[in-house]
């Protein structure tokens, strides 16, 4: 395991058991939604992932640690920090764990995290066509494209399927 990574133990546990796991970005708290609502949806989608026989394992880093699955404090930190907190793809995690900072991850940024990070596979099947987000990111001529980039080959590369939960737009 990774020596900057925390894993919360409910998390481990479900990994150790083979037990479905659904890792949630982050920015949706920090970013797409004012406080408190914020933290409502985001606790309210956990609740909704454990009543249907899944943990999730909501993906930030605090404090300069990797964090895979955050604890309702965690979660409630992030929410009022809001947009003080960096939203942290892919290419910042290695600054934040360097410089102890907080940062909450895009959908690309979680992808790669437990692939990158937790000793599970998550079979998947790779998409034939791109996701409706996507493509209709594409059709409007490709704003904010290092996003789209990003999510399009993380798309392909993790073997992970993403859950849009939109509310962050195309954040």
């Amino acid at each position: 395991m990774n020596q900057y990574l925390d894993v919360n133990p409910e998390v481990a546990q479900a990994v150790a058991q083979g037990k479905p796991v659904v890792a949630l970005e982050s920015t949706i708290i920090s970013h797409g939604m004012p406080y408190p609502q914020n933290v409502e949806t985001a606790l309210q989608v956990e609740r909704i992932i454990r009543e249907n026989g899944a943990v999730p394992a909501t993906i930030a880093v605090l404090g300069g640690r990797l964090k895979a699955g955050l604890t309702k404090e965690e979660i409630e930190y992030l929410g009022k920090q809001g947009q003080a907190v960096t939203k942290a793809s892919r290419r910042d995690l290695s600054v934040l764990v360097a410089q102890g900072a907080d940062g909450a991850t895009t959908v690309t940024t979680t992808k790669s995290s437990p692939r990158d990070n937790l000793p599970t596979d998550i079979p998947t099947e790779l998409p034939t066509e791109l996701p409706p987000d996507v493509q209709d990111r594409v059709d409007q001529g490709g704003a904010e494209l290092e996003g789209l980039i990003n999510d399009l080959f993380e798309q392909f590369d993790s073997g992970m399927e993403e859950l849009d939960t939109g509310g962050a737009g195309n954040a």
